[in-house]
């Protein structure tokens, strides 16, 4: 809960600041993964397949972060407004949206037919949504339920 007497308002603006240059890494990295996967003749060799999944590892890191991070400020706001059904569906179509990106990964794969690699990032892509479901929307929930 947020102590009256201290000001959290650089601290706030600092995870802003985190939580955009996390998002320039997440780009950066979708944008290397394609770059990759279109470059190369044959995706299929080992080495660049598991450049590829640290890539994609990387990307659901990313994102999950930035998730987790647009949740963390909400314990140092003294003021947050009521959690309106409107907020609800906002919030919803944000998780869904940032996890429906996640799957553009593994049918990228499925196109140039790395079925091993597809189904390793789906699994990949359903460990960081549960995880983002439990350790950022429960909390964020809880902490809302607070106020």
């Amino acid at each position: 809960m947020v102590d009256e007497d201290k000001d959290y308002s650089d601290f706030v603006k600092r995870l802003g600041n985190i939580g955009n240059t996390i998002a320039i890494f997440a780009g950066f990295t979708l944008t290397a993964l394609v770059l990759v996967i279109t470059r190369f003749s044959d995706p299929s060799a080992l080495l660049i397949q598991t450049t590829l999944y640290v890539l994609t590892f990387l990307f659901y890191l990313f994102t999950f972060l930035l998730a987790w991070l647009n949740n963390l400020d909400l314990k140092f706001i003294k003021n947050i407004p009521p959690f309106t059904t409107g907020m609800q569906i906002c919030g919803l179509l944000e998780f869904l949206g940032i996890g429906v990106l996640g799957l553009v990964i593994p049918v990228l794969f499925l196109f140039f037919n790395l079925m091993l690699l597809s189904t390793l990032s789906i699994v990949t892509w359903a460990v960081f949504v549960a995880s983002s479901f439990f350790f950022t929307l429960k909390p964020a929930a809880k902490i809302r339920g607070q106020h």
